[in-house]
C-alpha cells in the first residue's frame, strides 16, 4: 500500500487569517521552519519542525497615530483547542529569542519605531510554543495574541486578558480551514512493540506484528522495510507502505505483506522503519530507524542428519538400555513426544523423547531392549512425532525430513546386537515308545527342550514326574547343560510308581543356578519361567507308568440261573483287576490255558481259556454240562494257569501271581446256577385199579413213576400192554414236573 501525499516546507511565510485591529491594523500568523528544521506543515498541529511568524501591518489613515508605539505578543496554553482569556499570561516579545529584522528586543514597533517601514514580523520559536516559561509542562493547545498599548487616541492601554478590547487574536487559515489554536505534538511516532520478526531470530512469514504509539499520518506514507545485511539478499531493502486506518492505529497489529515483498531463503534482515505521526512529526528525524536487528528469514524445514552413540560393538539383553543422540540440521522444539523405532523383529522397540520447548539441534534418548526385540545388527526405522518438530522460525519437520541422513544411521557407526528373546521350555518329550506302558525297573528317556541354546550355569535342572504317592525326580546337571538346545535324563520306574493318565512334569532348579541363552563365558537373557510350552501328553508321547500285578476279580456267568442238564453250555466269565481294591484291568494270555475246576459231584466239571481278546479286563469260557454232573449251586474250586512259561499280565508287564478266586467273589456268591447230569428213569408201573378181571369198556388206571419230576414237552409217552395176540397202546399226553 502506498500513501500519496505532499511535504509542504515552508521558508518563507505562509499568510493564513488577517486581523483588523483597529484602523489601519493588521495582524497575519504563518508556519514557518523552526530553527534547524524544515517545515512539514500539518494544519493545526505544531510539530518538532514548527515555528510560528506574526506580521503586524499598519495601514490605511491612522498607522502614523501608532507607529512610534510598542506591541506584545502574549501566549497562552490550555489542554483543549479553546484557550481561555484567562490562560493568556506570558509575554512572548520579552523572550530574548525573538527577533525584529535583526533587532532582538522589545517590545516591538512598526513603522518609526526603529525599521523605518509600517511592517514588523516576528517568529515565535519552537522552545516558546511548546512551553517556553512553562518548561515543557505546558498544555496540549497554545494561542497567541497581539497587544498595543496606545489606542487610536494615543491613550495608555494596559493589557487585559480577560478583556477583548485589549488584545488582537492571532488565527490560522489554510484552505479556507480556520483554526484559532494549535495543537502540540513533538514527540516523534514510534511502536510500544515489534514483536514480529523478533530480533536475531529466524522468521518464516512475511509480515510485520507491532504496536503503535499513536496514530500515524493518512497524508504522509510511512514505511516499514526489510534491509538485506547477510546473504544472498545482501543490500537489498524490500520496503511496505502502510495502508488503511488499520495498519496506522495504535493496538496489536498483524500486517501480512507477502504480496508486496519477495525475500530470500537464509538471508538476514534489519527491520527498519520511517513513520509519521498525524501532527507531521517523523520518526528518528526522517532517517530510517530500525525495530529489529539480524532477523534471518528461514522457510526451509528443519531435518533429522545424524545418530550418534558411544557403543562400539555390544550385546545388549533385555532392559539393557542404549544411549544415543539424535541431531538436526538446525535448532529445534518439539511440542509433543518423539518415537524413534527400531527393526526389532517382529516386535519393534521404541524409544520416547519427552517433548523439549528450547531450541536444541540435538536431543539426548535411550533405548530399552524389550521382551522379544532382536537384531543382528541394530538400526532405527524411522522417527516420528504426533506432533510438530518445528524450528526458530516455525517450519514444521515433515516427509522425509524424518530420515537419518545416508551412512548416519545407528547401525552405520556401531555394532549392537539386541537379544530380548526371553528362553523358554518349548516342549518335553521321549525317545522311549509312545504309547508306552512302563512298570518297574523299566526306564524312560526325558528330554526337555528349549526355545534357545542354553547354559545352566551351576546346579541342577530337576524334571519332577507325577508317579503317584511319590514323585520322581530327573536330575540334569550344569555339566550337560552348556549352549545346547535340549537336556536328556532317565527316569527308571521303582515299585509304586502309578501314572495311568499319561506321565506330566514339572520343572526347577536346584544348586542355585540360572538358565541363560548364550554360552558359559556371556550371561545372556535368565529364563523368567521354567513352565514347559508343550507337555508330553499335548506333545503326543502317552507315558503309562503301573507297577501293580493283576489279580482276579470275579468268577460269573452270563447264563440265567437255573437248572442245566446234560450238554448244556454255561459261559464262565473271569475278570481282573489292578491289585486289590484296584480298577478293572486289561490282561493278556501269554500262552497256555487258564483252567477254572467246578465242584460238580463225583466227576467235577471243568473250564479251558486258551486266550482273552484284546483290550479285555474279562477271560471267558464255556462249561459243557456232562453225564453224572451235578451241584446244587454251581461253584469254582480252583483256578489255575497251566503251560510252559503261560502268564496273565496287564499291558504294563506286570505278572498276575497264583490265581485265587477273592471271598464271595466265586460263581455261587452271584449266580444260582444247577447242575443235573442224571438222567431220569421209570421207577415203576402200577395201578390203582384193583385185582381182577374186566372185561370191555371197562378201564383200568396206569400209574407211570419216574426217578425225578420230569416233563413230557411234546408228543405222547405210549405204554404197549400185552393183552394177547393184539398188544394194546396206552398213549400219555404232555405233562409238566411230575414224577408219578
Amino acid at each position: 500500500m502506498k500513501f500519496a501525499h505532499r511535504i509542504i516546507t515552508c521558508s518563507f511565510l505562509f499568510f493564513l487569517l488577517v486581523v483588523d485591529l483597529r484602523a489601519g491594523v493588521t495582524v497575519t500568523g504563518a508556519y514557518t521552519d523552526a530553527a534547524g528544521q524544515t517545515l512539514n506543515q500539518v494544519h493545526g498541529y505544531v510539530n518538532t519542525t514548527t515555528a510560528v511568524s506574526i506580521t503586524v501591518t499598519l495601514s490605511g489613515g491612522g498607522w502614523t497615530d501608532l507607529s512610534d508605539n510598542y506591541f506584545s505578543i502574549y501566549i497562552g496554553h490550555s489542554e483543549n483547542s479553546t484557550v481561555e482569556n484567562g490562560a493568556m499570561i506570558h509575554d512572548a516579545s520579552n523572550d530574548a529569542a525573538y527577533t525584529n529584522a535583526g533587532i532582538e528586543v522589545g517590545p516591538f514597533r512598526t513603522q518609526g519605531g526603529g525599521d523605518g517601514d509600517n511592517t514588523g514580523t516576528f517568529t515565535i520559536p519552537l522552545a516558546t510554543l511548546i512551553g517556553g516559561s512553562c518548561n515543557n509542562n505546558c498544555d496540549d493547545y497554545v494561542d497567541l495574541r497581539v497587544f498595543y498599548d496606545k489606542n487610536n487616541s494615543d491613550a495608555d492601554v494596559t493589557y487585559s486578558n480577560s478583556n477583548a478590547s485589549t488584545y488582537y487574536a492571532v488565527d490560522w487559515e489554510v484552505g479556507g480551514v480556520n483554526k484559532t489554536s494549535l495543537s502540540i505534538d513533538v514527540v516523534a511516532p514510534s511502536f510500544t512493540s515489534f514483536t514480529y520478526p523478533a530480533q536475531s531470530q529466524d522468521f518464516k512469514d512475511e509480515k510485520f506484528i507491532y504496536n503503535l504509539a499513536e496514530r500515524l499520518s493518512d497524508t504522509q506514507a510511512s514505511q516499514i522495510r526489510f534491509s538485506g545485511d547477510y546473504g544472498t539478499d545482501n543490500g537489498n531493502n524490500h520496503t511496505y507502505t502502510l495502508n488503511g486506518t488499520t495498519e496506522k492505529s495504535p493496538n496489536e497489529q498483524t500486517v501480512d505483506v507477502s504480496d508486496d515483498v519477495t525475500l530470500v531463503d537464509a538471508s538476514r534482515y534489519d527491520i527498519q522503519y520511517l513513520i509519521y505521526d498525524v501532527s507531521g512529526n517523523v520518526s528518528n528525524s526522517g532517517n530510517w530507524a530500525t525495530a529489529k536487528h539480524n532477523a534471518t528469514y528461514d522457510i526451509t524445514a528443519p531435518t533429522v542428519t545424524i545418530i550418534e552413540t558411544d557403543e562400539t560393538t555390544v550385546t545388549k539383553i533385555k532392559d539393557n538400555t542404549i544411549d544415543f543422540v539424535v541431531k538436526f540440521d538446525e535448532a529445534v522444539t518439539a511440542n509433543n513426544s518423539v518415537t524413534v523405532t527400531f527393526e526389532t523383529g517382529d516386535t519393534d522397540g521404541t524409544a520416547t523423547i519427552a517433548a523439549w520447548s528450547s531450541l536444541t539441534d540435538e536431543v539426548d534418548a535411550r533405548y530399552t531392549v524389550g521382551t522379544g526385540h532382536t537384531s543382528n545388527l541394530l538400526t532405527i526405522s524411522s522417527i516420528a512425532t504426533n506432533g510438530n518438530i518445528s524450528d526458530q522460525a516455525g517450519n514444521v519437520m515433515s516427509g522425509s525430513g524424518f530420515d537419518i541422513d545416508g551412512g548416519s544411521n545407528l547401525s552405520d557407526i556401531a555394532n549392537i546386537t539386541v537379544d530380548g528373546v526371553i528362553p523358554t521350555v518349548s516342549s518335553i518329550t521321549t525317545s522311549s515308545q509312545s504309547p508306552g506302558y512302563y512298570s518297574t525297573d523299566e526306564d524312560v528317556n526325558i528330554t526337555i527342550n528349549f526355545s534357545e541354546e542354553v547354559t545352566l550355569d551351576q546346579g541342577s535342572l530337576v524334571a519332577t514326574l507325577e508317579t503317584g504317592s511319590t514323585d520322581r525326580t530327573v536330575e540334569i546337571a550344569f555339566s550337560d547343560i552348556s549352549n545346547t538346545l535340549a537336556a536328556s535324563g532317565t527316569y527308571s520306574v521303582q515299585n509304586g510308581d502309578l501314572n495311568t493318565g499319561g506321565l506330566s512334569a514339572t520343572l526347577s532348579i536346584t544348586g542355585g543356578g540360572t538358565l541363560h541363552d548364550g554360552t558359559s563365558d556371556f550371561d545372556g537373557n535368565p529364563a523368567s519361567s521354567l513352565a514347559i510350552g508343550t507337555t508330553l501328553a499335548a506333545g503326543g508321547f502317552d507315558l503309562y507308568v503301573e507297577t501293580t500285578p493283576p489279580i482276579v476279580n470275579t468268577l460269573t456267568s452270563t447264563s440265567a440261573d437255573g437248572s442245566y442238564g446234560i450238554g448244556a453250555e454255561i459261559p464262565v466269565v473271569v475278570s481282573f483287576i489292578n491289585g486289590v481294591g484296584g480298577g478293572s484291568e486289561n490282561v493278556e494270555l501269554s500262552s497256555g490255558t487258564i483252567d477254572v475246576t467246578l465242584e460238580t459231584g463225583d466227576n467235577d466239571g471243568s473250564v479251558s481259556i486258551s486266550s482273552i481278546a484284546d483290550n479285555s479286563a474279562t477271560a471267558s469260557g464255556n462249561y459243557t454240562v456232562a453225564e453224572d454232573h451235578t451241584s446244587s449251586r454251581l461253584s469254582a474250586t480252583a483256578l489255575a494257569v497251566n503251560g510252559d512259561g503261560a502268564t496273565i499280565t496287564d499291558r504294563y508287564g506286570n505278572v498276575a501271581a497264583a490265581l485265587s478266586i477273592p471271598d464271595g467273589a466265586n460263581l455261587h456268591d452271584a449266580e444260582n446256577i444247577q447242575i443235573d447230569g442224571i438222567r431220569p428213569t421209570i421207577a415203576s408201573i402200577t395201578s390203582t385199579t384193583d385185582a381182577g378181571t374186566y372185561g370191555i369198556g371197562e378201564q383200568i388206571n396206569l400209574t407211570v413213576t419216574f426217578s425225578e419230576a420230569v416233563t413230557l414237552a411234546n408228543g405222547t409217552l405210549d405204554l404197549v400192554l400185552e393183552v394177547g395176540t393184539s398188544d394194546t397202546t396206552v398213549k400219555v399226553t404232555a405233562f409238566a414236573n411230575i414224577i408219578g
